[in-house]
């Protein structure tokens, strides 16, 4: 009995030093010992979780935004290298590479969910965009961030076009069937507001924060959210349906501007 709680005791030891482990290397930033734990171990479970193609999509999606907010953390505490952004680079662009090759999939089988897919990918990229402007003191690294910059750009672009041309083929260009879907992006809308105003609302108790771009971004959000309602009331259902999807996006970046 004493063997059986002695193997138990080191067991539950060992579970316990690994989830630390993989918590800790979780927030590793490139410049750190774990970051390598951190793409290679944490980043391989996650991958082995991710079900399906819309899964596997979001998952490329989260990897691309997680190498750029690396960037932005580091900026902020003066670790930024030319090596360390060209590294960031080649990963965001491997990423994007996948996510575009997964979601043709998707788009094949369920134009509803790779636009919803894509207006996810649209916010972060978004979000990601202004703040990575943002930085500041890159005399050192400037040609580097300027190619990571336009590199984002430039999926951006791509990700806003599909969307809007899913969009139009999910719901159609008249809207006379897509009321339900309409509804549905009412309240996501809705949804997002919310959450992003908490957040918004949480940071402005503490003066170290500028969330003033996460503000106006937020306001741009509940202008489209009302004028959406307004073409509700016509109805034009197809103009409704697009301020709904935009105020949606737009909430989703104010949440992730105000979030770093």
């Amino acid at each position: 009995m004493r063997k059986l709680s002695s193997t138990v005791y080191y067991t539950l030891a060992a579970l316990l030093t690994c989830m630390v482990f993989f918590s800790v290397a979780a927030n590793a930033l490139p410049s750190d010992m774990l970051y390598q734990a951190k793409i290679h171990v944490n980043e391989n479970i996650e991958s082995f979780f991710s079900i399906a193609d819309k899964g596997n999509a979001g998952f490329e999606a989260r990897l691309a935004s997680r190498r750029l907010g690396e960037v932005e953390k580091l900026a902020e505490k003066k670790g930024l290298t030319p090596a360390i952004l060209e590294n960031a680079l080649v990963r965001f662009n491997n990423n994007m590479r996948s996510f575009r090759k997964i979601s043709l999939r998707i788009e094949e089988k369920d134009q509803s969910a790779y636009s919803e897919t894509l207006a996810r990918l649209e916010s972060s990229l978004d979000a990601h965009k202004e703040l990575l402007k943002k930085i500041e003191n890159k005399n050192a690294y400037e040609k580097k961030l300027n190619e990571l910059l336009e590199a984002v750009k430039k999926e951006l672009l791509w990700v806003s076009a599909e969307r809007r041309s899913s969009e139009e083929n999910s719901f159609g260009k008249d809207g006379t069937e897509g009321k339900s879907e309409m509804e549905g992006s009412l309240e996501s809308s809705e949804e997002r507001i919310a959450e992003a105003k908490k957040i918004v609302d949480s940071k402005k108790k503490d003066p170290k924060f500028n969330i003033a771009e996460a503000e106006e971004k937020l306001k741009e959000a509940i202008a489209h959210l009302a004028e959406g309602k307004a073409k509700l009331e016509i109805p034009e259902y197809a103009d409704a349906f697009a301020l709904f999807k935009r105020a949606e996006r737009e909430a989703a970046s104010a949440k992730m501007m105000a979030s770093f």
